[in-house]
């Protein structure tokens, strides 16, 4: 019988301005054998910013050769200061990343945790 075990990780942004950025920390996550990945992004702690309009966005890559995707795999699109969203992603390509989108000429700062249930041996 599989056992499953399960991981956490945590990425913050600090004052974003633009599109594409990689968090504080650019985490390549590991999803090959992921049975659940849970997504929550969280704005609440963004005090003193008023990023009004931002996009979350996972990309993905099937091997280990650092090809991610230009499109989206997934977005949490249309998010502001004080929006806490939880979305399931659909287990998928080898490997994700995720980027914000700043998209209202304001700054942001946004934590996300990526929780991911694998299946074990």
């Amino acid at each position: 019988m599989a056992r499953r075990k399960r991981g956490n990780t945590t990425l913050t942004w600090t004052n974003v301005t633009g599109a594409g950025t990689a968090p504080d920390t650019d985490t390549i996550i590991d999803i090959r054998n992921a049975v659940t990945i849970a997504i929550q992004v969280n704005a609440a702690a963004d005090s003193n910013h008023t990023a009004a309009d931002w996009d979350l966005n996972v990309i993905t890559c099937p091997t280990s050769d650092g090809t991610y995707d230009t499109t989206p795999y997934v977005s949490f699109d249309s998010f502001g200061d004080d929006a806490i969203k939880t979305q399931l992603v659909t287990p998928g390509p080898s490997f994700m990343k995720l980027t914000l989108d700043e998209n209202a000429a304001a700054r942001a700062d946004v934590t996300a945790i990526v929780s991911i249930t694998y299946e074990t041996e």
